[in-house]
C-alpha cells in the first residue's frame, strides 16, 4: 500500500500566516445564550405575545402623534368611529363573511371594541400626552382587557398548534421514514388540518399509506386520525388530513325546526371538515 502524500502550501521567507482568533468572555457567551433564548421563545409565542405588541405601537404611536401633530386628535377619532361601524355592519354584508374574515358575529364583535379601545386611547394621547395623567394605566388595563379574548380564542389557539405541528414535520418526516417530504400548503378548519406535502423522488402515495401509523405516531394524534389521499394534480404530491376532534364520534342532535319548503336544504349532519351535509327532500326542475 501506498502512502498519499499531502502538499502543504510553502510558506514564504519572513511572512508568517495569521489565523483569525476572537476571543469571547464566559459572560459574554453567557449573555448572547440569553439573548438567543429570549428570541426563540419570542418567536414561538409570537402569537400570545401580539397583543403586547400591538399595545406597543399604539403607545409609540401616540408619543410620536403628540410631539408632531398634536392637532389630529379628532380626526383619528372620526375614524375609529368609522372602522368600528364598517367592522359590525359592513363586514356582516360582504364576502369577508364568506371567506371565514370576521365571519362570526363574536370576532367582528371584539374586532370593534379592540379598534375602539385602541383608537379612543391614541385620540386622547395625540391631544394630552401618552404619560399624561391615567392615561398609562388605562393603555395596561386596555391592553390586558384585549388580550384575554385573544389568548382564549379556540380558532386561534388551534391555527398556533397547528403551525408549531408544521414546524415540526421536517423531523417527523425524517423519523417515520419519509425524509425529504415538504408541506406546500395547509388549511385549518373546525375539527383538525389539510396539508399538500411533496414527496421525495423515488416515493409514492402508497409508501406514506404504509406509514400512517408511524405519522400518528410521530404527530402525536390519536389512533385513526390521519388520512393520507393522492393529490390528482401530481403523482409525487399527496393530501393528509389529520382530523384531531372526530366529529362523529357522538351522535348529531337534529335541530328541531319546522321545514318551511321541501325545496330548502336540510342539514342532516357534519363532514369530516367540518362542512354541513345538506340534503334537499324536491329537485326542482324547470
Amino acid at each position: 500500500m501506498r502512502r498519499r502524500r499531502v502538499h502543504y502550501p510553502r510558506r514564504r521567507l519572513g511572512h508568517r500566516q495569521q489565523v483569525p482568533l476572537m476571543l469571547v468572555a464566559d459572560g459574554e457567551y453567557a449573555f448572547v445564550r440569553i439573548v438567543e433564548a429570549i428570541s426563540r421563545s419570542a418567536y414561538r409565542y409570537r402569537s400570545e405575545l401580539a397583543p403586547f405588541g400591538v399595545a406597543g405601537l399604539v403607545f409609540a404611536a401616540g408619543w410620536w402623534l403628540h410631539a408632531t401633530h398634536p392637532g389630529a386628535a379628532v380626526p383619528i377619532a372620526l375614524a375609529t368611529a368609522a372602522v368600528c361601524a364598517a367592522v359590525s355592519v359592513v363586514a356582516a354584508r360582504t364576502r369577508l363573511k364568506q371567506h371565514g374574515w370576521l365571519g362570526r358575529r363574536s370576532e367582528r364583535l371584539y374586532m370593534a371594541v379592540v379598534t375602539g379601545i385602541g383608537g379612543g386611547w391614541l385620540s386622547a394621547a395625540t391631544a394630552f400626552g401618552p404619560t399624561t395623567g391615567r392615561l398609562p394605566t388605562l393603555w395596561a388595563f386596555g391592553t390586558v382587557l384585549c388580550a384575554v379574548p385573544w389568548w382564549a380564542h379556540h380558532r386561534r389557539r388551534a391555527r398556533v398548534r397547528v403551525e408549531r405541528t408544521l414546524e415540526a414535520w421536517p423531523g417527523v418526516a425524517e423519523t417515520v421514514g419519509l425524509a425529504g417530504a415538504t408541506i406546500r400548503s395547509a388549511v385549518v378548519d373546525a375539527w383538525g388540518f389539510t396539508v399538500r406535502i411533496a414527496l421525495p423522488r423515488g416515493q409514492t402515495v402508497s409508501t406514506a399509506i404504509d406509514r400512517i401509523p408511524a405519522v400518528e405516531s410521530g404527530l402525536a394524534t390519536r389512533p385513526g386520525a390521519v388520512r393520507i389521499e393522492p393529490d390528482q394534480t401530481r403523482a409525487d404530491w399527496l393530501i393528509m388530513r389529520v382530523i384531531e376532534q372526530d366529529p362523529h364520534a357522538e351522535p348529531i342532535p337534529f335541530p328541531a325546526r319546522t321545514v318551511e319548503s321541501v325545496t330548502r336544504p336540510i342539514v342532516l349532519g357534519v363532514f369530516e371538515d367540518g362542512q354541513p351535509v345538506e340534503v334537499k327532500l324536491r329537485t326542482v326542475t324547470r
